[in-house]
C-alpha cells in the first residue's frame, strides 16, 4: 500500500485523526531504532500502520483475523504473515 493511499484506508475521521497522532509519534521517536531490526508485528491488520510507520519490510506479521491477514499478505509490507 502506497503511503499516499493511507488516509483512505480508514473510514472513521475519528479514527484517521487518532492513527494519524499515534504513527507520527510511534516513527519520531522509535522509528531510527526499528527500522535496522527484525520485527514482529502482532496485530498487523492489513498492515496500514506498518507501511504508516516503517520504510522497509516488517519481518513477520500476525493476526487471528483471517481477512485482515489476506489483506497484510497482499500489501507486501511484511516479508511473511501468519493467521494465528
Amino acid at each position: 500500500m502506497y503511503k499516499e493511499n493511507l488516509i483512505e484506508a480508514y473510514h472513521d475521521p475519528a479514527t484517521i485523526l487518532f492513527r494519524g497522532i499515534e504513527l507520527k509519534l510511534l516513527k519520531q521517536k522509535f522509528g531510527k531504532y526499528l527500522n535496522k531490526e527484525k520485527i514482529l508485528d502482532f496485530g498487523c491488520g492489513a498492515g496500514i500502520a506498518c507501511a504508516a510507520v516503517f520504510d522497509r519490510q516488517v519481518s513477520y506479521g500476525l493476526d487471528s483475523n483471517l481477512h485482515a491477514v489476506s489483506l497484510a499478505k497482499k500489501s507486501k509490507n511484511y516479508e511473511k504473515v501468519f493467521l494465528v
